[in-house]
């Protein structure tokens, strides 16, 4: 199982909108994906259809790691399943080595490809414990000047904390073509290098509302200019072939609208064919 930590100490940067759509995108291509919300505000649940807070979620699996196959809930993919966040996650002080002790669960290494944690903006004792779970870090970095000194502060307490560098992504987000993001895009590639992936994501108010609507970029708007970006980010990070995903995305669409129509549009359409032939038999 490939374990995938989206982090930042900042807030504001699109980590959560950037987990969103890679877990979506992976249950787009009927993947198998474990999601962690380890972030006490719970906006990954919700982007995925939880809309309450379970009964049974990360906080209570924390105290009580034996009941972790009891905290898994089915989202709105079939492929994709959820330990949901909590506010109580607030009050979690766990150890470095909690959640990967959590995940080595002998049923979950064996039901999921991948499992992608979304952090919440810190770096306190739920994230370093994410972070030693986690064979990826990919860290979405605004290309200004306050995000990356946050940066360059974040990899310097990796270096403290010799959390191994060298697992860190770093994905431009929010790209703008203005002369300060380039420069700041600059220094970022020219300082961290391989750290730093192709892709840039572009600045796009689209994929904040699909997350904020539940939905994924990659299905539900794909005249979005960050439908390529995404991807190429696919690729990027998990070597998938460009056309066996490009055959499975459009066949996923082409099923999705099938669904719509057979819900929505059919009836409404059959009912507006019986009343015309109400119509003519009065008539």
């Amino acid at each position: 199982m490939i374990t995938v930590s989206v982090l930042n100490r900042k807030g504001g940067v699109g980590k959560t909108t950037i987990a969103s759509n890679i877990v979506q995108a992976l249950g787009l291509l009927e993947r198998k994906v474990l999601v962690i919300d380890n972030d006490e505000q719970g906006n990954m649940g919700f982007s995925l259809g939880i809309t309450q807070v379970p009964e049974i979620n990360l906080a209570n699996v924390y105290k009580d790691p034996s009941i972790i196959l009891k905290a898994i809930y089915s989202t709105r993919l079939e492929t994709v399943d959820i330990i949901a966040g909590s506010p109580r996650l607030s009050l979690m002080r766990p150890s470095r080595n909690a959640l990967k002790d959590i995940l080595s669960n002998e049923t979950i290494k064996n039901h999921y490809e991948y499992c992608v944690i979304d952090n919440g903006p810190s770096l306190d004792e739920l994230t370093l414990s994410a972070v030693e779970a986690s064979s990826h870090y990919i860290v979405p970095v605004i290309p200004d000047t306050f995000a990356v000194q946050g940066l360059i502060s974040l990899v310097k307490i990796f270096e403290e904390k010799e959390i191994d560098t060298n697992k860190i992504h770093i994905l431009i987000n929010r790209y703008q073509e203005n002369m300060l993001n380039k420069m700041c895009c600059d220094f970022v590639f020219n300082t961290y290098e391989s750290k730093v992936l192709k892709t840039k994501i572009p600045n796009d108010n689209a994929l904040t509302e699909m997350v904020a609507k539940g939905k994924c970029i990659l299905l539900s708007k794909s005249t979005s200019k960050s439908v390529v970006p995404f991807l190429e980010l696919l690729v990027e990070l998990f070597n998938f072939n460009v056309d066996a995903m490009m055959i499975k995305l459009r066949d996923v669409r082409e099923k999705a609208k099938r669904e719509v129509f057979e819900k929505h549009l059919a009836p409404r359409m059959f009912r507006a064919g019986q009343n015309k032939t109400l119509e003519t038999q009065v008539a």
